[in-house]
């Protein structure tokens, strides 16, 4: 959780102005409660009332569009490179 003093944070409410696409109050309700693609959004609850931290957004944002959000390079290809790249890193340690 971030620190309250350093995050700049918004009222749930207001969280769907600071994502693109400006997505409605009840989509980023379903994105804090549910999530998306395995991830949820991050929030908090202070004094009864859910606020979202911005850095949270941008972290889920990576999160459910980075690199890794779709496996599909499980190709055999993908496959040898990984196991080549891990055999090499076990021997250049020695085992």
């Amino acid at each position: 959780m971030p620190e309250l003093a350093a995050a700049a944070i918004v009222a749930i409410n207001d969280a769907g102005d600071h994502i693109p696409g400006r997505p409605s109050r009840a989509t980023v309700w379903r994105w804090v409660m549910h999530g998306i693609r395995g991830h949820r959004l991050e929030s908090m609850l202070i004094g009864g009332r859910r606020y979202i931290a911005v850095d949270a957004i941008d972290r889920w944002l990576q999160a459910i569009n980075g690199s890794n959000s779709f496996k599909s390079a499980d190709t055999r290809k993908y496959r040898e490179r990984s196991a080549n790249a891990a055999h090499e890193a076990l021997k250049s340690k020695g085992m």
